[in-house]
């Protein structure tokens, strides 16, 4: 049998134990589809700065034109009717423990 070798290396602690710092790497997992029409963070527009979900999002675009307006100027444009539809308006993104358990399968 072989002599097992000790391997030095430089470790990040995670909350899923120490891990390789090379083995550190980013990925990209589809978590939603945006469709003609669709919006993309109006869901969170009413919420209160301590319930954002404020993690790092990526919009892939196929061919997609993208408008981008600031959360100012949207408040600014908004009526009744708009507030109370974003009020009823409930997307949830899973959390980022579920998205690794998914990763990992």
């Amino acid at each position: 049998s072989r002599d097992p070798h000790t391997l030095q290396c430089s470790l990040i602690s995670t909350k899923y134990g120490d891990l390789p710092k090379e083995a550190a790497v980013g990925a990209y997992i589809k978590i939603h589809t945006v469709e003609e029409g669709d919006t993309v963070g109006l869901h969170q527009i009413l919420l209160p700065e301590n319930q954002l979900d404020i993690r790092p999002l990526i919009l892939v675009s196929l061919g997609a034109e993208v408008i981008r307006v600031t959360k100012e100027k949207f408040c600014e444009l908004m009526d009744s009717k708009v507030t109370e539809k974003l009020s009823r308006l409930k997307v949830t993104y899973p959390s980022d423990e579920d998205l690794c358990r998914k990763f990992l399968q």
